[in-house]
């Protein structure tokens, strides 16, 4: 789960190497923390060379959490990292390649588009 003041990788060649979440998209103020598929608010901590990303603030979706979730199925599913990928809009991401796994329940959902940027789905 991730809360407000949580760092958080991202996942996608946008530029931006680690994130500060400022805000969840989900929730009252003391309760809101963020589930994958959640949309956070995130400010840039670390940026990859030669971009000029730092001081921003993005829109992001958390497609990797280290709090797991629990499928129909019965599997636990959990990850090494907090990630999320960068959007532009509600609808268009900013990067055009996800870098590592994402959970196959973003296939099923209103997240068509990541599904043509993403090698490996969990």
């Amino acid at each position: 789960m991730i809360q407000i003041e949580s760092f958080v990788h991202v996942a996608d060649n946008v530029g931006v190497a680690v994130g500060k979440c400022i805000h969840v998209y989900r929730g009252f103020y003391k309760k809101a923390y963020a589930k994958i598929g959640d949309r956070i608010l995130l400010s840039v901590r670390k940026k990859l060379a030669r971009k000029n990303v730092k001081h921003k603030l993005f829109f992001g979706y958390l497609i990797r959490s280290r709090f797991g979730i629990l499928r129909c199925s019965g599997h636990f599913l959990r990850f090494k990292t907090n990630s999320c990928v960068v959007m532009a809009d509600l609808e268009t991401y900013r990067g055009t390649r996800v870098k590592g796994p994402v959970s196959a329940e973003f296939r099923f959902n209103s997240f068509k588009n990541l599904t043509s940027i993403t090698s490996c789905f969990i």
